[in-house]
């Protein structure tokens, strides 16, 4: 594990490299590589036609077919394309995904939680968006999730908890009218990017923010790891407010450098100071042609090994 510490790579002085070179080269790949992937083998010989093999075509974990290829390091992509708005200016909710568009070595994990509960307009009979929690099966009750069960409204998601136990039984708040009497919940928040191996992480997201007010108003935006916030990692953005028939919009995005060890996450939290302005997606036009808009973009991936 030490030898990383020593890796000296050849500092050519022609524009390409001699066989020594090349060697040493492999041998300092080889010694980085085998601290990210636990299926490569060193080759105690020093043989570089084998190393060579290895790392540049179809033999080993670092090649993807018959042509040269790089070593293959953690990444992730993940998207949403729904609307996440927040029923309370004093909670806060982390933002969700529904799509994984790349993944390796990093992938999405989720809050679930199993309940029963009615949804009405708080004095049945009639159609609303209280939801009353009168048992927990399992798991916690998070803003955010989305619920699944029969009958249940696609696409219903938690967005305030009005009162009660914290996570468990009491009042929420949901994002869909309806009314449901009582019976069994499902609710899931795909909320935490989990890395599956330990290192330095450049984290990158974009959030799109909608405000229908006549006055601007700010969103909050930080990052947590393994659910405790992360100290100094707040930003602040002001949406411009509607003018004329087009609501306030902006764009929030942010890069962030985290450590990760195996089985750590990291999630975007936010907060509101006016429960009218959310993030939001839109569908793609034609008028003129351009594609759908998600609602939130993240990527990340591996920049170091941990020191």
């Amino acid at each position: 594990m030490t030898k990383i510490f020593n890796v000296r790579l050849p500092n050519a002085t022609q524009t390409v490299y001699s066989p020594e070179q090349f060697n040493q080269l492999v041998r300092s790949l080889e010694q980085i590589v085998l601290q990210l992937n636990s299926t490569y083998t060193s080759f105690p010989d020093q043989s570089t036609s084998t190393a060579y093999t290895w790392f540049s075509h179809s033999a080993g974990p670092a090649g993807l077919g018959g042509s040269a290829q790089l070593p293959v390091l953690p990444y992730g992509a993940f998207q949403d394309n729904t609307a996440q708005y927040l029923g309370s200016t004093t909670e806060v909710m982390p933002m969700r995904y529904e799509t994984t568009d790349f993944s390796n070595g990093i992938y999405l994990s989720s809050y679930t939680a199993s309940f029963t509960a009615t949804i009405n307009d708080g004095t049945p009979p009639g159609a609303g968006t209280v939801l009353t929690v009168t048992a927990i099966a399992s798991g916690t009750i998070q803003l955010g999730m989305i619920l699944t069960g029969t009958g249940i409204t696609a696409g219903t998601y938690i967005s305030r908890q009005v009162s009660g136990t914290m996570g468990s039984t009491g009042v929420y708040t949901v994002s869909a009218s309806q009314e449901l009497t009582s019976r069994t919940f499902t609710g899931t928040l795909s909320s935490k990017i989990t890395a599956a191996y330990a290192g330095i992480y450049d984290l990158q997201f974009s959030a799109q923010l909608i405000n229908p007010e006549a006055q601007i108003h700010d969103i909050d935006i930080w990052f947590r790891k393994n659910g405790t916030n992360i100290p100094e990692s707040n930003s602040k953005f002001s949406v411009l407010n509607k003018h004329g028939s087009e609501d306030g919009a902006c764009i929030a995005t942010l890069n962030y450098f985290i450590s990760l060890d195996p089985s750590d996450y990291v999630e975007i939290v936010w907060a509101t100071t006016a429960i009218t302005v959310g993030i939001q997606n839109f569908a793609a036009s034609t008028s003129p042609v351009h594609p759908t808009t998600p609602s939130i973009i993240a990527t990340i991936q591996l920049v170091s090994a941990l020191s």
